[in-house]
């Protein structure tokens, strides 16, 4: 556990995160999750669930900052409960994830989602969007959601499959399989190893 001003971080599970400047990657790793019940104020994340052998999981963060509660997303999956905070202003990378400075041992790095604060922001992180779900305003009014009531996740589906590319193309000319290079023109083919002959005029003149 982490304290701050009497305020204690814990948790019977792993949070897994990755920072970006304008949100914060969060996922609570509980497979098969359901009973959820989760709430969002200021920079506190109250948060519970059974996994799927029927044990119950709870957990209570204080946040590096405020999340902006209205925009903030989420999506459920079979390896885990994914938040998509997001964050009041933009700025720079949180320098970790919760107000205390003490380490927790519940809280890891999600490899999975990290990219160095220098890099392109030209990537969605395999997210696609976090499903269909859309904002999920007055979350912290939310309070139970035993079963998930009130929010249908049976049209979330699960995350993209970026393994769908077109592998049909099996030429070995060291093009990249499905790439379509925007702009080019296909080239048509000359024979010229046996040119068309036209007749001459001194052979059309003997005739």
């Amino acid at each position: 556990m982490a304290a701050v001003n009497g305020q204690v971080d814990s948790s019977t599970f792993t949070w897994e995160w990755a920072p970006r400047n304008d949100v914060v990657y969060l996922t609570a790793r509980i497979f098969d999750s359901k009973d959820i019940k989760q709430t969002i104020e200021g920079n506190v994340i109250t948060f519970s669930a059974n996994d799927g052998a029927g044990v119950s999981h709870n957990s209570t963060l204080y946040l590096y900052e405020d999340i902006d509660v209205d925009n903030t997303t989420a999506i459920r999956e079979s390896r885990g409960y994914t938040f998509v905070l997001k964050r009041k202003e933009k700025g720079d990378y949180w320098v970790r994830l919760l107000k205390s400075k003490q380490k927790c041992h519940f809280v890891k790095t999600d490899f999975s989602k990290w990219k160095d604060e220098d890099e392109s922001d030209n990537e969605m992180d395999g997210m696609g969007g976090m499903g269909g779900m859309g904002g999920m305003g007055g979350m912290g009014g939310m309070g139970g959601m035993g079963g998930m009531d009130g929010m249908d996740f049976g049209n979330l589906g699960d995350l993209p499959d970026d393994g769908d590319a077109d592998d049909d193309d099996d030429s070995d000319d060291g093009a990249i399989p499905g790439l379509e290079v925007e702009g080019a023109v296909p080239t048509e083919k000359t024979d010229l190893t046996n040119p068309p002959l036209e007749p001459s005029d001194e052979a059309t003149a003997e005739k």
